[in-house]
């Protein structure tokens, strides 16, 4: 698993430039924090580090490339929330909120472009954002938990 990911990356990192090749970079990066992440509930310090770092590539891709249709119109949501959950698993709690926050307002950005798009588009979009909808719960729980100091 993650050595073929991480061909999978190294790949695309040497192809390079085009959004394709980035949008499928910026997938790998969230397959391999996914696994790190699953790896990190053995207690591994250095697999929530891991996590953390590929979230935060596939952020950065997803912010390069926003509103390129080769990218799910949901990544910087989900890439934001990742990055929140592996700060929160790493005890950084405060540090998670602003993640956290990122993914409910990008959540609203994407609810008020679905009143501006296309019939076509409205049916993918929409389908995106009620896919999205139990992130955002967690996240606003996730809030709620480091307002009351849990």
């Amino acid at each position: 698993g993650l050595a073929c990911l991480g061909e999978s990356v190294q790949m695309c990192k040497r192809i390079g430039g085009e959004a394709k090749v980035e949008a499928e970079l910026e997938r790998s990066h969230i397959e391999m924090g996914n696994l790190y992440l699953e790896n990190s509930r053995k207690g591994t310090q250095c697999f929530l580090d891991k996590a953390e770092e590929h979230y935060k590539s596939s952020m950065a891709l997803c912010v390069k490339w926003k509103d390129d249709p080769l990218f799910a119109p949901t990544a910087l949501l989900r890439a934001s929330f990742n990055i929140g959950l592996a700060l929160n698993m790493k005890q950084r709690i405060s540090d998670s909120v602003k993640y956290f926050e990122k993914t409910i307002s990008e959540h609203e950005r994407l609810k008020r472009l679905l009143k501006r798009v296309s019939t076509e588009q409205f049916n993918c979009l929409s389908l995106e954002i009620r896919s999205s909808e139990m992130i955002c719960a967690r996240a606003a729980a996730y809030i709620a938990n480091e307002a009351k100091g849990e």
